[in-house]
């Protein structure tokens, strides 16, 4: 997170206080209701109390892994008592330029007869003021539009944000809404044909989902064939999710090939004009980054050089395949 952007200092209020304290009190509590959790737990595992004998193995792993836990609390303490402390916070102020989410999965896989895995899913949201990114919380995320003119408090030492307000949302005088009206008001999505370049959307749409059903087979389906030429076929009894897989990808696949060459047959495709709400782009577990816009209460990926271009208010033309629900050109119109 970078914040050498400038800002100005004001005293922090009373509702600020109150969330450091709250803050202040959390990371006392919660190393202490840790440690009980870990310490009553441990022992009626064990059959007897924690540390009451010789000290084992065990019991040197619960002693390192609480020490970590209490030297991280202790350290945000120190941060957040500083910032109480001193009084004072940052206010960053100016033209929200970007909001982004970071999506993290993480798998666990269970152990012991009965073990079940399970999926943890992470969101990350940030939003961009002044060249410089700054992490909220979810809350603080959906308050500001790309293009409003936002004010942000932080405190300088924690870097916790403490609030995120909308200083002047994006412009919606007269002449913007004309503006706009000229381009949106009583427009009729037009139904019109493929040109060269959407008919390259589609076969890159095609060859993508192509490549997705054939890494997602290739597994399950060489596990399947082994067993098969093994004279093992029985086994699939047990293993029934891997037909389930290949059999499901290669229905999707023949689904989404049969709306493909419809929509090559029928040549048609349809434009629609509309405004452009908000923009947000997201990233999974590090891979590629997608951007998005938010037009008419929904959203469609654009690519990175049109979502660099868009900005809240801007008025654009889309051009859409409804059959395969694909968008193949975002056109900003002039204003």
């Amino acid at each position: 997170m970078e914040t050498n952007v400038l800002f100005q200092e004001a005293p922090l209020s009373q509702q600020d206080k109150r969330t450091l304290r709250f803050g202040i009190i959390g990371f006392v509590v919660v190393p202490i209701l840790f440690g009980a959790f870990i310490f009553f737990g441990f022992s009626w595992v064990q059959g007897k109390p924690l540390f009451s004998q010789e000290i084992a193995m065990p019991e040197y792993m619960v002693i390192a892994f609480m020490s970590i836990i209490i030297l991280f609390c202790t350290v945000m303490l120190w941060k957040k008592v500083i910032d109480f402390r001193a009084g004072i916070k940052h206010v960053y102020t100016g033209v929200l330029q970007d909001k982004r989410k970071s999506i993290t999965r993480s798998q666990s896989s269970g152990s012991g007869r009965n073990g079940r895995s399970s999926s943890k899913t992470t969101i990350t949201y940030y939003l961009k003021l002044n060249n410089a990114e700054f992490q909220v919380s979810a809350a603080q995320y959906s308050k500001g539009q790309v293009g409003d003119v936002i004010q942000l408090e932080q405190v300088p030492t924690s870097k916790v944000i403490l609030n995120v307000t909308v200083i002047e949302p994006t412009k919606t005088n007269e002449e913007d809404s004309r503006f706009s009206t000229k381009y949106t008001a009583a427009f009729i999505p037009k139904i019109v044909s493929l040109n060269a370049t959407d008919q390259q959307a589609l076969r890159t749409a095609w060859y993508t989902k192509l490549r997705k059903a054939v890494l997602i087979s290739i597994v399950p389906l060489f596990i399947i064939i082994s067993l098969i030429s093994s004279g093992l076929s029985g086994l699939l009894l047990f293993l029934f999710p891997l037909p389930i897989i290949v059999g499901w990808q290669l229905f999707s696949l023949i689904k989404w090939y049969s709306k493909y060459r419809r929509v090559l047959s029928s040549n048609n495709k349809t434009v629609t004009r509309s405004q452009v709400i908000d923009k947000f782009s997201s990233s999974s577990n590090g891979s590629r980054t997608t951007h998005y816009i938010q037009i008419n209460e929904k959203s469609i990926t654009v690519p990175v050089d049109v979502y660099q271009q868009l900005n809240g208010g801007d008025s654009v033309e889309v051009h859409q395949i409804p059959l395969l629900n694909l968008v193949t050109q975002t056109v900003l119109l002039p204003k």
